[in-house]
C-alpha cells in the first residue's frame, strides 16, 4: 500500500503542478507529502483508512449483491405492475440501488402497494437488510477508529517509558562520571 499511496501523491503532485499560477501555490502542492513524512498521526490515519478500505470494499460488494439478488426477485414479481421500475434486470437494479439509498423510498413502491398489500413485505425486507448492512459498515468504521486510537496511545505511553529511560541513564552516566568530558549538565 505504500508503493499505492507514494503514486498516488505523485499523481497529485503533477496534476497540482500542472495548475500552479504562482510560488505561493507551491504550499498547497507540497503540504499534504510533508505532513505525511513529517507527522506520525498523519501516517496512522493512512494505515487506518488502508486497514479499513478492504472491509469496505467486502461490504459494498456485499450490499451490491443483494440488490442484484432482490432485482432478480422483484423483476418477475412487479414488473407488470411498475414497468418503469422493475422491466428488466438492469431498470429493477437502478430502482432498488436508489431505493437502498433511500432517494425515493416510498414513491418507488407506494404504487405497487397501493395495487397489492402484500407487497410491502418485499419492501420492508429490503430496506431492513440493508439498515442492517449500514450498521455493519458503521461498526467496522468506529472498530477500526477505536483500534487506532489504542495504537496510537501505545506508542505514545512507550515513547513516553523511552524517553524517561534515556533520561535516567543519562542522569546515572552524570553521578559514574561527573563531569569528566567537560559537558556541563544541570539537574532539574
Amino acid at each position: 500500500w505504500p508503493v499505492i499511496l507514494s503514486i498516488y501523491l505523485l499523481l497529485v503532485l503533477i496534476t497540482e503542478i500542472a495548475n500552479i499560477q504562482d510560488a505561493s501555490d507551491w504550499e498547497d502542492v507540497l503540504a499534504p507529502i510533508v505532513w505525511y513524512y513529517m507527522f506520525q498521526s498523519v501516517r496512522d490515519a493512512a494505515e487506518a483508512q488502508e486497514r479499513i478500505t478492504l472491509q469496505m470494499g467486502q461490504l459494498i460488494f456485499f450490499k451490491l449483491f443483494l440488490v442484484f439478488m432482490f432485482s432478480a426477485l422483484a423483476c418477475p414479481l412487479y414488473g407488470q405492475q411498475a414497468p418503469d421500475n422493475f422491466r428488466n434486470l438492469g431498470n429493477s437494479f437502478v430502482s432498488l440501488f436508489a431505493l437502498s439509498t433511500t432517494v425515493n423510498n416510498p414513491s418507488l413502491w407506494i404504487a405497487i402497494y397501493n395495487q397489492n398489500k402484500i407487497s410491502s413485505l418485499f419492501f420492508i425486507s429490503f430496506n431492513m437488510c440493508f439498515i442492517l448492512v449500514n450498521i455493519i459498515m458503521l461498526s467496522l468504521v468506529f472498530d477500526a477508529f477505536i483500534r487506532a486510537v489504542k495504537a496510537v496511545r501505545k506508542r505514545h505511553f512507550k515513547d513516553r517509558e523511552d524517553c524517561l529511560l534515556l533520561a535516567c541513564n543519562m542522569l546515572i552516566n552524570y553521578r559514574i562520571w561527573g563531569n569528566s568530558a567537560g559537558k556541563t549538565y544541570e539537574i532539574v
